[in-house]
């Protein structure tokens, strides 16, 4: 596969048409994806990053590395309906401006504030990024109860019941069979979220299309 057509879009429908039906989260919603993602995981998979770095260099490096292996291997398993592009996102650590992350799926970005970049925040985004389509809804939740197991080594019993508690609906089918319900493709303001201000006052890192929220 050549550098072309690892970001190329992967030849699903037009991203115009794809705006046309896209639903974003409510704060509820998000809010709801947050408190269930904070009951599942634990302190060790919240915890800053834990590998040692000495710059913001490093820590993007040692980030990047540790998602390219993630891709690698589980992406192709959400073949043939994501990641919206074959190749790794590219992914930015912030040292200035508020403790945020931000993802934009069809733009193959990820920025992140080095405050609050932790294993499960790195997976969060990327999932964005193979989930395109459902922002924080069912697949979105689903996939991440997969991952989770795989990654983590948590039992995928555990997210679905903390979601059945939180009358949340999660797709126990993903990968292998999404809804694909079209809810979302480009900016998620995932964590803290980013307001149009916010991306107004820095446009070197949210750029136009990337800062509607």
């Amino acid at each position: 596969m050549t550098a072309g057509q690892l970001f190329r879009p992967r030849g699903i429908e037009d991203g115009a048409e794809i705006r046309k039906s896209f639903k974003a989260d409510t704060e509820a919603e998000r809010q709801l994806a947050y408190d269930w993602q904070r009951r599942v995981l634990g302190p060790e998979e919240l915890a800053p990053w834990p590998v040692p770095t000495r710059s913001l260099g490093e820590l993007q490096r040692s980030v990047s590395a540790w998602a390219a292996g993630i891709w690698a291997e589980y992406s192709p398993a959400f073949e043939p309906h994501g990641p919206y592009f074959h190749a790794l996102p590219r992914i930015t650590i912030l040292a200035d401006g508020p403790a945020e992350g931000f993802c934009a799926s069809d733009m193959h970005q990820i920025r992140l504030h080095r405050a609050i970049t932790s294993r499960a925040i790195v997976l969060h985004e990327l999932l964005h990024s193979v989930v395109w389509w459902d922002s924080h809804g069912p697949d979105w939740r689903g996939a991440s109860a997969w991952l989770w197991e795989k990654i983590f080594g948590i039992p995928r019993a555990r997210p679905l019941a903390v979601a059945a508690e939180m009358g949340l609906t999660v797709n126990a089918l993903m990968p292998q069979v999404p809804s694909l319900r079209t809810r979302f493709l480009g900016p998620c303001a995932c964590c803290v979220p980013v307001t149009r201000e916010a991306a107004a006052s820095r446009p070197e890192q949210f750029s136009k299309r990337g800062s509607r929220v």
